[in-house]
């Protein structure tokens, strides 16, 4: 246990130096302990009240620094029980090395001179600007900001993923793939599905990860965030057609075990929608060979990610495949379990509801328009919801009034974790004839 809690620390301070924007804030601080310390509420709160009573700054001096009488003022101040409490500091005293707390001072001598910079700009540059927010989380919950007819400028040296594991993760970009117009792979639309069900979140939390990464037993716990933002720059090198037949060639430069783990990812939902469309399993190759394309999470070489730490857009780029045509035996057990595991990726839902597993099945088979008429609490909003997941393409949902486009939105994001989804809200300056949809569910 004492080995355990060493390592965690280590991997705390390497993230702090790597990024002492953390704890530039109280939010930023409890966001990024909560995910260090998986939730646990008591000690979050106890590290947080040693942050408020300035803690950084009594161990950047050291000649003055007394544990007892950090111990006594978060006592005192917040009721802490005396164990609590030096159990916190003692925390704090092994996270903030001199290494660690150089880097903080560094970050915030550079912020002063942006937060100058940028003063001295304001008086001269009437340029209109992106406005810019704090704390990127707050925008989220913004809901006009963030889901009422989202935009993203796409940019040809970099693509935007708004998609991010933990409090703390608020997306990245992809460098260096150079982008083409069409994906000529054979089974792009079945990698375009994929794709575009693993952008459905933005913000990811433990219950997001796939049951292929939970059903793995490993004696240390899995970067889910690294295999995560692996796995999306595997597929768009599939989209940029990167791929040779059925092989990729790549050089990681990270931990041979992530790679193993973002293909067998993939691999495992292209057999799950393999067996819901009836085809044989799709499956991906992964050459490591030093000629293959150069990919690394935490190097500015070959193709890499760059941690989004400003911009704030629910749009994404989704990836646009052939409609794919449908012939569903809703009497195939594997077809069924296919079904039923999907479902259970967005929601804690056990089974369908009558009707709605037939009611999908007709839908998707339909080489024309298909109408279905349900009773009221039947579950017809999960019918499109798991039909936008089954078609490389957008789906728009047509609803009478703008409160219950609301409550969908809100019903995605609550109870199945989606959030990739536009709310196209027409307006005397909007009239969207030159909107770019750049979500999945419209």
């Amino acid at each position: 246990m004492i080995h355990l809690l060493q390592n965690k620390i280590v991997d705390i301070k390497k993230t702090i130096i790597k990024q002492p924007i953390l704890l530039s804030s109280r939010e930023r601080a409890r966001a990024f302990f909560a995910d260090a310390f998986n939730n646990d509420s008591p000690k979050v709160n106890v590290m947080i009240n040693a942050y408020d009573v300035g803690i950084i700054d009594e161990l950047s001096n050291q000649d003055s620094f007394s544990k007892g009488r950090i111990v006594s003022k978060i006592v005192a101040k917040f009721a802490v029980r005396e164990d609590m409490a030096k159990s916190a500091v003692d925390l704090w005293v092994e996270i903030l090395t001199p290494d660690v707390i150089a880097a903080i001072r560094c970050f915030e001598s550079e912020e002063k001179r942006i937060s100058e910079d940028k003063l001295l700009e304001s008086y001269s540059n009437t340029e209109d600007k992106q406005p810019e927010y704090k704390d990127l989380a707050s925008i989220k919950e913004d809901y006009d900001a963030y889901y009422v007819n989202p935009t993203n400028s796409r940019k040809t040296n970099r693509i935007y993923i708004p998609c991010g594991y933990g409090n703390t993760d608020n997306g990245f970009y992809i460098h260096g793939i150079k982008r083409e117009r069409l994906c000529s792979h054979q089974y792009g639309s079945i990698y375009a599905l994929i794709y575009n069900f693993l952008i459905r979140n933005s913000c990811m939390t433990e219950s997001d990860i796939p049951t292929y990464i939970k059903a793995k037993k490993t004696l240390f716990s899995i970067d889910y965030k690294n295999i995560y933002r692996l796995t999306i720059i595997i597929l768009q090198l599939i989209k940029n057609n990167y791929v040779y037949g059925d092989t990729l060639l790549i050089d990681y430069l990270g931990e041979q075990s992530e790679l193993e783990y973002s293909v067998g990812l993939i691999n495992d939902y292209a057999d799950m929608f393999c067996k819901i469309i009836g085809i044989p399993a799709v499956v991906l190759c992964i050459k490591t060979n030093k000629g293959g394309t150069v990919v690394s999470l935490d190097n500015s070489t070959g193709v890499f990610v760059e941690d989004n730490t400003s911009k704030v857009s629910n749009a994404r780029e989704i990836w646009y495949g052939k409609k794919i045509n449908y012939r569903i035996n809703i009497n195939d057990l594997s077809t069924k379990a296919a079904f039923s595991r999907l479902l259970s990726e967005i929601s804690e839902f056990p089974d369908f509801k009558e009707g709605q597993f037939v009611a999908l099945a007709n839908m998707l088979n339909s080489d024309g328009h298909a109408v279905c008429i349900m009773p009221t609490g039947s579950g017809k909003s999960l019918i499109f919801y798991m039909a936008s997941f089954l078609q490389p393409l957008p789906i728009f949902v047509v609803s009478p009034t703008d409160i219950l486009i609301r409550d969908q939105i809100r019903n995605l994001k609550q109870y199945h974790h989606i959030d990739n989804v536009a709310h196209l809200l027409l307006t005397d300056k909007n009239c969207f004839e030159h909107y770019t949809t750049q979500c999945s569910i419209n």
